[in-house]
């Protein structure tokens, strides 16, 4: 296993996600300020710097987001595995012994 093979598919999944919520973020916030202050084609530099400034402030949730996306992938294969293990002990509590050779012909084989 390649570690650094890993790390680059990691990074391409969490930046797959950070652009879909920032262009999301960015779209309607330029709508919301066209809205309220009309076209800003009066004084396009301006409104540039200022898309920049948003788009620094929202590094930091786009982190946080992959962040969260990750505990909660984690989250759900911890729940997946409890239950798979509560379910192989009530398997194994209804079959009698775990190492009983019926058990394993009736449930493995």
């Amino acid at each position: 296993m390649n570690k650094a093979k890993w790390a680059e598919r990691f990074i391409g999944w969490v930046a797959g996600w950070n652009d879909a919520f920032h262009a999301v973020l960015e779209r309607r916030h330029i709508a919301g300020v066209r809205q309220m202050f009309g076209d800003p084609a009066d004084d396009q530099d301006k409104f540039d710097d200022r898309v920049k400034e948003w788009r620094q402030f929202y590094y930091g949730r786009m982190t946080t987001t992959a962040a969260l996306l990750i505990g909660l992938i984690s989250i759900g294969v911890a729940v997946l595995s409890l239950i798979v293990s509560l379910v192989a002990l009530v398997v194994a509590w209804k079959g009698g012994a775990l190492f009983e050779s019926s058990f394993f012909t009736r449930y493995v084989c």
